[in-house]
């Protein structure tokens, strides 16, 4: 038996080698080729695929590179497009901002034109009523003068120059205004307490001041007025003021005193009827008692005093001014 294997190798040039193995040494080579042989068929498979993986990939960085080239490509189209979109934004501000600017000055203008107009019409509304608050106060001061009453405020004298100091403070033209209203507000508080007017309707039939006594024909001194009248009609308060004495008062019948302070007063007798109390407050034109003729009295008739710090005068006087006391009254109530 031949323990030998011949391995004959035959070149392209002709030239044949032999190479023998013995049985042995076969034994342990053919192992070790299949090993090597195994190896190289492992390692060829892992090449071959490792190959194929990175020609994969070679390709994908291709595909991610075209898309990182288009995305470039992209954004720079969309960043055009926003640099685009500011500057027509930016257009578009500049037109809003500049017709704005314009409306603005125009309201302003119009605005300013209608303030100017508005302000001219009230200051000159605002001299119209000061002198018409003028002519009140003057038509008061005529008023009160006709009875004897000076309530007229006396113009402040003019300082003198010497020995004066302090800081300049410019003076307000409305200030003016503001004393002509105190004075027209002092005028009209203090004619409230002046007994105007008529206390009846009825016809003077007895005057003040010396008479012929009506029940003893003896000369007399009558203290106030008689004014004629029907039976029940009213009489009226003459100003404001508070009930002093309201009682039947012997010759007097009965009788009402009203104190309208500053020293004013005023006395009604011979009532039918006492419409008010000792201490009731009463107005001017506030009906306080009926014409009557109770006491010593020779007909229907209201007796009618003034008295001015506790001494009667002509109430006459006060009677006569009526006519422009209404007037004072429409004015002021305008």
């Amino acid at each position: 038996m031949n323990d030998r294997l011949h391995l004959i190798i035959a070149g392209e040039t002709g030239e044949v080698r032999t190479i023998t193995f013995s049985r042995k040494k076969l034994y342990f080579t053919f192992p070790l080729m299949l090993l090597v042989l195994a190896f190289l068929l492992v390692s060829s498979f892992f090449t071959t695929r490792a190959a194929v993986e990175n020609q994969d990939m070679k390709e994908q960085i291709i595909a991610l590179k075209q898309n990182n080239r288009q995305f470039r490509l992209e954004n720079e189209k969309l960043q055009g497009c926003i640099a685009a979109i500011n500057i027509d934004s930016e257009n578009r501000l500049k037109e809003i901002k500049a017709r704005y600017d314009l409306e603005t000055s125009s309201i302003k203008t119009e605005t300013d034109s209608l303030v100017a107009g508005k302000v001219e019409e009230l200051k000159a509304r605002t001299e119209q009523a000061i002198s018409e608050l003028q002519s009140r106060t003057r038509l008061i001061e005529s008023v009160m003068s006709e009875v004897g009453v000076n309530i007229k405020v006396e113009p402040k004298k003019k300082p003198e120059n010497g020995n004066k100091g302090g800081v300049f403070i410019p003076f307000d033209e409305y200030s003016q205004y503001e004393e002509l209203l105190e004075r027209t507000d002092y005028y009209l508080d203090t004619i409230k307490s002046v007994p105007i007017g008529r206390p009846a309707g009825g016809r003077i039939t007895s005057g003040y001041g010396k008479r012929v006594d009506p029940f003893n024909n003896l000369d007399a001194f009558h203290t106030g007025i008689d004014l004629k009248g029907k039976l029940g009609e009213k009489v009226l308060a003459t100003a404001d003021g508070t009930v002093t004495w309201a009682f039947v008062n012997g010759g007097y019948g009965k009788y009402l005193e009203i104190d309208h302070g500053n020293g004013y007063k005023t006395r009604f007798a011979h009532l039918h009827k006492i419409l008010v109390k000792k201490g009731d407050q009463v107005h001017r034109g506030q009906v306080i008692g009926q014409v009557g003729n109770t006491g010593r009295s020779t007909g229907c008739h209201l007796h009618y005093e003034v008295v001015v710090n506790e001494k009667a005068v002509n109430p006459f006087k006060f009677i006569k001014i009526s006519d422009k006391s209404y007037t004072l009254k429409a004015n002021l109530e305008k």
